[in-house]
């Protein structure tokens, strides 16, 4: 007979394993708790492309396979704008259909959304339930959606990318930090998608379903846009999983040469040096090119 066991049980157990073992030594139970630790992450995996040269800079464990978190709205994007969606639809907020972890924008069930305003939620915010509700602005189920993005994925040539869902909650989405680069190069080929991840903020606007007027201001999550750099940030979009780290992918650009760069970084195990590595990455890539530039 087998027992199912939660994280509780299996921690509680190790620390009770962990107890036994170190009670011979004076240890005391609440100390052998401070023995159990997890597992430490392993380095990110980073990637610098120089785009008008065709050279890559930096490739650090770029062809480590890893989950990409919001990443993968890049792909709902691209595949939602495929099918000719009409962003000025309004769609209807049903819980039961487009719940996804959290409702941060506290949705009611009959709260309506543009698309439009639905589509700078979902890249801005990198909000989980506007990717889905977004989906009702196409003829496809959300699982022929989903299946849509993995058949786009194969058509740009990216092997290692794979999608399970259209917002990047599952640590099953995975991808490789050069095919990141190809999705995010492709992507900005959009003009609607290319113009939202510019933004360093954009007000949602919505009904309620007492006919209420709602909004939202959203910042940029990344950081890097609120604020005056040595490089020009031309686009952005990032990601966060407990299972991914900190991900980030960004397009670049030099304000003196006005050489592009794509920047990836995925799998950052510290929150706070998801956007100092992605800034040292970016900077570097310019000197590299203005010393280069010079010899």
């Amino acid at each position: 007979m087998t027992f199912a066991t939660s994280n509780s049980s299996r921690r509680w157990t190790a620390i009770v394993v962990a107890a036994c073992v170190l009670a011979p030594f004076g240890v005391s139970a609440r100390t052998a708790k401070l023995v159990v630790k997890p597992a430490p992450r392993p380095p990110p995996s980073t990637y610098v492309l120089d785009m008008d040269m065709g050279n890559v800079r930096v490739s650090d464990r770029a062809e480590v396979v890893r989950p990409i978190a919001s990443l993968t709205k890049l792909m709902t994007a691209m595949v939602l704008l495929d099918a000719k969606a009409d962003l000025e639809r309004t769609v209807t907020y049903n819980p039961k259909q487009h719940y996804a972890y959290k409702n941060w924008m506290r949705f009611g069930r009959g709260d309506k959304l543009r698309g439009r305003d639905l589509f700078l939620a979902m890249l801005i915010g990198s909000q989980n339930i506007p990717a889905r509700m977004l989906v009702d602005l196409t003829p496809s189920s959300e699982a022929q959606f989903i299946a849509a993005m993995n058949v786009k994925a194969a058509a740009l040539g990216l092997t290692q990318t794979r999608f399970v869902d259209v917002h990047g909650l599952s640590s099953k989405n995975t991808s490789t930090a050069p095919e990141i680069a190809r999705l995010l190069d492709t992507a900005l080929t959009y003009p609607d998608i290319a113009d939202a991840l510019v933004r360093s903020e954009a007000t949602v606007v919505w009904q309620t379903h007492r006919g209420k007027r709602q909004e939202r201001l959203f910042h940029h999550t990344n950081t890097l846009l609120q604020r005056q750099q040595r490089f020009a940030t031309e686009a952005s979009k990032t990601g966060y999983l407990d299972e991914a780290g900190d991900t980030i992918a960004m397009r670049i650009r030099d304000p003196k040469s006005g050489r592009r760069f794509i920047v990836v970084s995925l799998g950052e195990p510290r929150r706070a040096l998801r956007f100092p590595l992605a800034k040292r990455l970016a900077e570097s890539a310019l000197r590299g090119q203005r010393i280069a530039a010079t010899e």
